[in-house]
C-alpha cells in the first residue's frame, strides 16, 4: 500500500507474520520513484514480496545498516515534540538480470516531509546512538612499521547511555557508548592477538568509533537540523522542568547542541570463539 504525505513521503506498509496473535505494521520508505516499483519484481506476487521484505528487515538487524521501525513507533516519534522520526529505506537493484528489492539506509522525516537519506554506515552510527545496534562490523586500522593492518571487528554487544546535563539555558548531551567486539578478519602483518596488540587495537577502535559518531552528529545538525537521536525525548524524560523552559526553542538549540562522546571498545575474543561462548551461556 502506498501512502503519500503532502506528495513527499511514499511509504510501503504490510503486516509482518511474527505470530498468529500479533500483527505489527512495519513501514519502509521507497527511494525508488514510487512504492509500486518495489512490488513489481519479476515472478512474485505482492503478498510474496511483502513477506520477503519482512524477512529482509529481520535479517538486516544483524548487519545494523537499516533501522526496524513499526507504525506504532513511527507515530510515537512523530508526535514527540522536538524529535524527527526515521524510516528504513527500500530500493531495487539488479541481480542476475532481475530487479530485486534491498533494504539499506534510513530516511529522515521532519515536519512530515522527507528531508534526506542516510547510507548504511551512517545508519549504523545512528543505531549506536539510539542504543539499537544488534550486530555488524567495525573497521579499525593499526599503523605498523611497514604497512597498515586493517582489522574487522564483529559487534556482539552494545550499551549506549544518553545523559543530558543542564546549567541554566546551557545543555550538554553526554553520550557513553560501551561496545563488545571480536576480531573477525585481519589484513596485514601487525600482531593484534597478544595483550599488547589487543590493547593497541582497542584504542584504535575507540578513536575510530568516537570520531565517526562525532562527525555523524555534526553532519545531521548542520545538513538536516533534525533530532533523529532522541535527545529531546531524553531531556523531557530526565528534566521536565528544563524541557518546559527550553523545549519551544529546541530546533534552534539542537543546531549548536554540544555532545560529549565517550566510547569504550572491548575485544572479547575471536568471532568464532565468542560465538561458541555465547551459545553456551
Amino acid at each position: 500500500k502506498e501512502i503519500a504525505s503532502e506528495g513527499v513521503m511514499k511509504v510501503i506498509e504490510w503486516y509482518s507474520r511474527d505470530s498468529e496473535t500479533r500483527q505489527d505494521i512495519d513501514i519502509l520508505i521507497s527511494e525508488a520513484a514510487s512504492a509500486k516499483e518495489i512490488f513489481e519484481g519479476q515472478g512474485t506476487t505482492e503478498g510474496i514480496k511483502s513477506f520477503t521484505l519482512s524477512e529482509m528487515i529481520r535479517n538486516q538487524r544483524s548487519l545494523s545498516k537499516a533501522p526496524k521501525i513499526d507504525l506504532l513507533q513511527f507515530n510515537i516519534e512523530s508526535q514527540t515534540k522536538g524529535m524527527s522520526p526515521v524510516i528504513p529505506v527500500v530500493n531495487v537493484k539488479q541481480m542476475d538480470g532481475k530487479m530485486v528489492p534491498q533494504i539499506i539506509g534510513t530516511g529522515i522525516i521532519k515536519n512530515d516531509k522527507l528531508v534526506g537519506f542516510l547510507n548504511g554506515e551512517e545508519t549504523k552510527d545512528l543505531l549506536f546512538i539510539r542504543n539499537k545496534i544488534k550486530g555488524g562490523l567495525l573497521i579499525a586500522e593499526i599503523q605498523g612499521k611497514a604497512e597498515i593492518t586493517t582489522v574487522s571487528l564483529e559487534i556482539f554487544k552494545n550499551k549506549t547511555k544518553v545523559t543530558p546535563a543542564v546549567d541554566g539555558e546551557d545543555i550538554v548531551i553526554n553520550l557513553n557508548i560501551e561496545t563488545t567486539v571480536a576480531i573477525d578478519e585481519i589484513v596485514g602483518t601487525e600482531n593484534v592477538i597478544d595483550d599488547k596488540g589487543r590493547r593497541k587495537l582497542e584504542q584504535s577502535a575507540d578513536n575510530t568509533l568516537k570520531k565517526r559518531i562525532e562527525a555523524f552528529i555534526k553532519k545531521v545538525q548542520s545538513e538536516y537540523d533534525a533530532d533523529i537521536f532522541g535527545f529531546a525525548s531524553k531531556l523531557q524524560e530526565d528534566n521536565a522542568q528544563a524541557w518546559n523552559s527550553l523545549g519551544d526553542n529546541w530546533e534552534e538549540i539542537f543546531k549548536d547542541l554540544k555532545v560529549n562522546v565517550k566510547t569504550s571498545v572491548h575485544i572479547k575474543n575471536s568471532a568464532k570463539l565468542s560465538k561458541s561462548f555465547e551459545e553456551g551461556d
